[in-house]
């Protein structure tokens, strides 16, 4: 399947790859105001938004909350969009996907979404607006493997849009290149990755955070316990899954509960601190 693909920015339609993206500014409102509104209105008249399709709508955090996001389906992507941008005033970036010869039907868009859902559940990295995961729709063996491949490449395409909460850490077997913190009474151990700095599972959490904490830490951590990640092991928090920290340096001071003193960090087996490991070539 071939995609058509085009991100809005800036007040201009710009060319990009295989997705058609609506970005709009951040708000800081309850309600969408009417310069966004003139924007959507813009965005709107694409032709390609009348077609069958899958979307994603997003606000990214900065505030140390985890990004919140809807995923959807239509036939006729225009009429949900309009729904949404009624009736839901919580994204500020949009991304549509459809097919450019018109292969995607009613069934491939379901089986999507309730994928996308479903990867998005698992990795626990956004606040989803969803209700439940949707259920699979049954497909022929065929369709079900076309749908596959639309689906690989669109997770392709969505970090080019700035969009990574569906995606797990790529698990790194080797240990022995780990990063570890061991200091009141937790240990936590982790490695960089492309995508950030992944903290792997069963790492252990401070409970009591220092007054000194930045809000962004405290928001990051009070949404990990909401998301289920954070398991109560009696006098710390257990890490369930391996988690990917976009920033630096919260995966340390996170896990740490305040700042972090540089002599308790350590690279297993080459006994570096994590600032000079970071210096290495």
């Amino acid at each position: 399947l071939r995609h058509l693909a085009s991100r809005y920015a800036s007040s201009s339609l710009q060319e990009s790859q295989k997705a058609y993206a609506l970005s709009r500014s951040p708000i800081g409102q309850d309600k969408v105001s009417s310069s966004l509104v003139s924007i959507y209105s813009q965005v709107r008249g694409r032709e390609e938004l009348t077609r069958t399709g899958v979307y994603v709508l997003w606000n990214p955090s900065e505030s140390g909350q985890l990004p919140r996001a809807y995923v959807g389906e239509g036939e006729a992507l225009l009429n949900r969009l309009d729904s949404h941008i009624r009736n839901k005033d919580f994204w500020t970036h949009g991304v549509t996907f459809i097919s450019k010869d018109q292969n995607l039907n009613k069934a491939h868009v379901q089986y999507l979404e309730a994928r996308l859902v479903g990867l998005a559940a698992d990795a626990k990295r956004c606040e989803l607006d969803n209700g439940n995961v949707p259920q699979i729709p049954s497909l022929s063996d065929a369709d079900a493997a076309d749908a596959e491949l639309y689906l690989a490449d669109m997770l392709l395409c969505l970090p080019i849009v700035g969009v990574t909460f569906f995606e797990k850490p790529r698990t790194q077997r080797d240990i022995s290149q780990d990063l570890f913190l061991s200091a009141k009474g937790i240990t936590a151990r982790g490695y960089e990755d492309t995508g950030g700095f992944v903290v792997r599972s069963g790492s252990q959490v401070v409970k009591k955070e220092v007054a000194s904490i930045h809000p962004y830490l405290s928001n990051l951590r009070r949404a990990l316990l909401s998301q289920g990640l954070l398991e109560d092991d009696g006098t710390v928090y257990s890490l369930l899954q391996d988690y990917v920290f976009v920033r630096h340096p919260p995966p340390l001071v996170h896990y740490w509960g305040g700042p972090v003193m540089d002599g308790s960090i350590g690279r297993i087996k080459m006994g570096a601190r994590l600032n000079d490991s970071r210096k290495q070539p």
